[in-house]
């Protein structure tokens, strides 16, 4: 199974459980849909943990407030501060011909017939979503792709 990160943890709000997410994803309000089923990831161990979201609210631009099922205190969530949250992977949320940036690692990137470069890395900063391109002439410059979604259309990339 393969999982998607759809925010990380950055700290506690409040004395009642609940705790502030940075969202990195395109789909808050399915995602931390109350009932819906995430995982709390471990990096240090890649230990996965589900949790059932309580309650989400949206407090500006990419941050939420979740609680979560059975946590209801401080003191049982300080320990989840930094951990991912994470979805198994599924493709029936992308629209036609689109794809997760994560898929786009390797990838090809074509202006008509030319090769441009490959695609070497995919991430998001506190404001857009930043793919590299790498060229595939060296006197090229980087091609830097910016965009306020975590999927693009592949119109230009080609998968090898």
């Amino acid at each position: 199974m393969e999982y998607l990160k759809v925010g990380k943890i950055f700290k506690t709000y409040g004395l009642q459980g609940e705790m502030k997410v940075f969202s990195t994803t395109d789909f808050p309000e399915l995602r931390f849909k109350k009932g819906n089923t995430l995982y709390l990831f471990k990096e240090e161990t890649s230990e996965r943990t589900p949790v059932v979201i309580n309650k989400a609210t949206p407090v500006g631009g990419n941050i939420y407030v979740i609680s979560l099922k059975g946590y209801n205190h401080i003191n049982m969530i300080e320990q989840f501060i930094g951990m991912e949250l994470q979805v198994e992977k599924d493709l029936k949320f992308l629209p036609k011909d689109t794809y997760f940036y994560d898929d786009l690692l390797g990838c090809e990137v074509y202006e008509s017939t030319n090769l441009i470069g490959k695609v070497t890395i995919c991430g998001n900063s506190i404001t857009a979503y930043k793919t590299r391109v790498d060229p595939a002439v060296s006197h090229d410059k980087r091609c830097h792709i910016i965009t306020d979604k975590c999927y693009i259309n592949t119109s230009l990339f080609k998968f090898v």
